[in-house]
């Protein structure tokens, strides 16, 4: 018969083999898909917010139901900075102008797509405002890529909505 004095190392040993060292998660790539910046006016910035869900992991859309967060690919700032900066250089913005990034992500269907998608309020109305960039692959610096593209379209879809009126 074992004593107990015997069995408690053992057990310590046991429980020691059992704990295995799992691979270290892969590092966290971040993007920054905003487009070059030029020199900034004296216009101040547009005021633009974000729904609650969105941060900085990457967002995927898988219609008509899912919705993913991958936490390992990140953006450099939270949707909403990053929409401002896509506005900086944009002059003929109104001044009263207020943005909320609804959707800013990724569609993945036939194709893989970034999605960008506004509601701009001026003079009292509020207007939708989508761009949607294909991505030529499912690969994080491809889905940045087309990311990127569809911010630099942003001002140009904000003005003919809001300025020129749809």
């Amino acid at each position: 018969m074992t004593s107990p004095s015997a069995v408690f190392p053992l057990l310590g040993f046991l429980l020691v083999s059992c704990i295995s060292s799992n691979p270290p998660a892969p590092p966290v790539r971040w993007f920054d898909p905003t487009p070059p910046r030029v020199a900034l006016d004296a216009r101040r910035p547009v005021r633009v917010t974000s729904a609650a869900f969105l941060r900085q992991d990457f967002v995927v859309r898988i219609p008509p139901y899912e919705l993913s967060i991958d936490d390992s690919l990140r953006w450099v700032a939270p949707p909403e900075q990053l929409v401002a900066a896509a506005l900086d250089n944009t002059v003929a913005l109104p001044a009263d102008l207020s943005i909320e990034v609804v959707r800013f992500e990724f569609e993945v269907g036939d194709t893989t797509r970034a999605v960008v998608e506004l509601l701009c309020a001026s003079e009292g109305r509020t207007v939708p405002v989508r761009v949607r960039c294909d991505a030529i692959s499912r690969a994080p610096e491809q889905l940045a890529v087309a990311m990127a593209q569809a911010l630099s379209e942003v001002s140009r879809a904000v003005v003919a909505a809001v300025v020129k009126g749809g």
